[in-house]
């Protein structure tokens, strides 16, 4: 103790002062004291109270933190009371950089503020500061704004917690900007080591401006782990993040893997991307691509393996479009809400039906297009009754045969508000109808809607009097297309024309219709005011929007292993399918006639019809498979109604042949042993094991069925082995045939 100071006023002490040197513990924390700010201890006679000023180190942990008792050189007030033997305050300011487990941090403003809160029997530290990397600001934080919500706690001598708020705007971490959403910064133990966990939500502003979330807890399975600041080092070598979902209208960017690596060579990080690009409607993922400048610090490339083609389709969300083909660039890839594709595509519209006796869309385009994140632009040709040709055109699009009819025309799909615009322009029906017009349209699979409401220039067929063979403008035309039978395969719709035409006495709507299948107008029918009215007004029902279903019970019998259900109308007319369930109505599980080819349960296929007269009035089924006895239901599906009288229904079926086999084990001869058992092998049509008699014979002519009865069982089982035991006492020796 030296440079001590008493003070004596009118005779009585008022003040007494001195400095120290020597270390001490303060609540379980070991205090050292600095000797360039020795601390002074003084006694305060008016408040009847020893104060502490100056500074010291506080130890915890292997750490040493320099602090300054009181609230710094402007404010007196002292930083360390004692009144009555009890310590009542602890006040102190960390306005110098401090190293915490390695890591370099330099304190902000006016400090850091040490308080001790009897109540807890804490040290706490709160206010901000920032964390060094490689002498560079990384980051700031804040570890609380008072005594109650510290973040820095030490309790007997040891640390309880480091808890911040990460308060930066941004990180620069590798080769990316990390902008800070709501994020923070704790010391925790990984391994036994002390170490930081950099955690929380954020975003990669130069990928997509997706967000990025860590979790607090290093090597943890079920979230991605926090960055990990060790020896004052951010260890991002060999990190990864992945993205669940990204949404860009009609796809989602799924399971974005973005991985840092460390270039030791060059001691620069690459950035790897790779993920798949998710089709919800389709249920479809390809596998996407991704190439990041390290250089422009940015997505410079974005790109899809996608192969097209066949049965390979790509839904544009709910819209019932499809992409068939394309050649695509993509632009801004770096950014989601900039992105921008373009180049030429294919669509088609719902499923293909059958159209006019061809597989046919009933809407198909190709042309230029334009996607991003809020809409889908198109404009090129639009093909009505689109039959594929096989071919493609030189920026590898389908080629199509028109069975209704071309033109030109555009799309606008706004994924956001669900809003889709279409219009076109174009020669339909050989000619019949000129239109241009916008329509509607939507739905998906067999689902789906086509509607076309607008004033065209018809060809009037000889069928509407007075002014058939003319050709007249802007008459109203409807096109409406239902979606497809789902039992005949082929779409319900039609087409229709009306004029209001003035007679010597009076005026009347007149105009024909066409059944949409009706492709060279063969079979134009005249319409009034009634059927008009019925148009208008969206109540007539077209041609095939009715289904008449018939039905018939087999039973297959055990045994058998292929059946086939055939039924037989009266006559040629309208269009019919058929379908089987097994039971009798009551499964759920109707195969339908066009999905034949992936009944696997029993397999199914259609028979070639029979020749002759009955060729186009019958259609069969054949099922087939180990477990097929049982009770089905056979459907006939027809668009024109039939009396169930005049239907035939057949089943036939065919049980296979038994099959058995017989074998003796390895004998001596002569073989003296007083039995043999026969091995017999053997199969018998499902379901007939209990109805089946094995019987073992065995003689001396190797011909036929002679000799004598050795033994016979009835089979456990469809097939399998069993075994006989042949009693050889008092058999004469001889060369013996089973």
């Amino acid at each position: 103790m030296n440079n001590s100071t008493i003070t004596l006023v009118s005779g009585a002490f008022s003040a007494v002062s001195f400095d120290f040197s020597f270390d001490f513990t303060l609540f379980g924390a070991a205090i050292q004291t600095q000797a360039s700010d020795p601390p002074m201890l003084s006694y305060d006679f008016a408040e009847n109270q020893f104060e502490m000023s100056g500074g010291f180190d506080i130890a915890f942990d292997g750490n040493t933190v320099a602090v300054t008792l009181g609230y710094g050189s402007s404010d007196d007030a002292p930083g360390l009371v004692i009144s009555n033997g009890v310590v009542t305050t602890v006040n102190a300011v960390v306005a110098t950089d401090l190293s915490l487990f390695g890591a370099s941090f330099q304190t902000t403003g006016s400090g850091l503020t040490l308080q001790y809160n009897r109540t807890n029997e804490q040290f706490t530290i709160f206010g901000t500061m920032e964390l060094l990397v490689g002498g560079d600001v990384l980051l700031t934080v804040t570890l609380g704004t008072d005594s109650a919500n510290a973040g820095l706690l030490i309790q007997d001598g040891n640390l309880l917690q480091i808890d911040t708020v990460i308060t930066s705007s941004q990180l620069r971490i590798g080769p990316v900007t990390w902008q800070v959403e709501d994020a923070g910064f704790n010391w925790t133990q990984d391994n036994g080591n002390d170490v930081f966990i950099i955690f929380g939500d954020f975003v990669f502003q130069e990928v997509f401006s997706l967000n990025v979330e860590l979790g607090s807890n290093p090597g943890a399975s079920d979230t991605n782990s926090g960055l990990i600041v060790e020896d004052g080092n951010v260890e991002i070598n060999n990190f990864t993040v992945t993205l669940q979902n990204a949404d860009v209208g009609f796809l989602t960017i799924q399971n974005l893997t973005i991985a840092y690596a460390l270039d030791t060579s060059t001691g620069d990080y690459n950035l790897d991307l790779s993920g798949a690009a998710y089709f919800p409607e389709t249920d479809t993922a390809v596998q996407t691509t991704f190439d990041f400048n390290t250089t422009t610090d940015a997505v410079d490339e974005f790109a899809m393996s996608v192969q097209l083609g066949g049965d390979e389709q790509i839904a544009l969300g709910t819209t019932g479009l499809f992409v068939v083909a394309a050649s695509i660039q993509v632009d801004n890839p770096s950014s989601i809400n900039n992105l921008e594709i373009t180049g030429s595509v294919g669509l088609v519209y719902g499923e293909d039906v059958g159209l006019a006796g061809e597989s046919a869309y009933i809407m198909a385009g190709n042309g230029s297009v334009t996607i991003t994140k809020d809409e889908f632009l198109f404009s090129g040709t639009v093909y009505l009754g689109a039959n594929p040709t096989g071919n493609t055109d030189s920026n590898g699009l389908p080629e199509y045969n028109s069975l209704i009819g071309d033109g030109t025309g555009s799309m606008a799909l706004d994924w956001g508000d669900q809003n889709y615009d279409a219009t076109f322009s174009a020669s339909l029906f050989d000619g019949t109808y000129q239109v241009s017009a916008d329509f509607d349209f939507g739905g998906t699979g067999q689902d789906t809607f086509l509607y076309i409401k607008a004033s065209a220039t018809v060809a009037w067929p000889k069928v509407v009097p007075f002014i058939g063979g003319t050709t007249l403008a802007s008459p109203t035309f409807v096109f409406d297309y239902q979606g497809e039978d789902e039992a005949t395969q082929e779409p319900i719709g039609y087409v229709a024309a009306w004029i209001d035409v003035d007679y010597l006495v009076g005026h009347s709507n007149v105009g024909f219709l066409i059944d949409i299948n009706d492709t060279h107008v063969s079979s134009p029918e005249l319409i009034g005011n009634h059927t008009i009215n019925e148009i208008s007004s969206g109540t007539y029902e077209p041609k095939g929007s009715s289904v008449y279903t018939y039905s018939e019970v087999f039973t297959v019998p055990s045994g058998a292993n292929v059946a086939d259900f055939s039924v037989q109308w009266p006559q040629q007319e309208g269009s019919q399918s058929v379908a089987f369930e097994l039971g009798e109505g009551s499964s759920d599980t109707v195969v339908y006639q066009d999905d034949y080819s992936s009944s696997t349960n029993p397999t199914a296929m259609l028979l070639a019809s029979p020749s002759g007269p009955y060729a186009n009035t019958t259609l069969i089924t054949e099922i087939s498979g180990s477990s097929l006895p049982g009770t089905y239901t056979y459907y006939l599906f027809s668009s024109e109604q039939f009396n169930a009288d005049e239907l035939t229904w057949r089943m036939t079926y065919a049980i296979p042949d038994p099959t058995v086999s017989v074998s003796l084990p390895a004998t001596s001869n002569p073989d003296t042993s007083p039995s043999v058992n026969v091995s017999v092998n053997y199969a018998v049509g499902s379901g007939l094991a209990s109805q089946t008699t094995v019987t073992v014979f065995a003689g001396t002519s190797n011909q036929g069925y002679a000799g004598f009865k050795i033994g016979s069982f009835t089979p456990a089982t469809d097939s399998g082995t069993q075994s006989v035991t042949w009693n050889l006492t008092d058999l004469p020796y001889d060369t013996y045939y089973i």
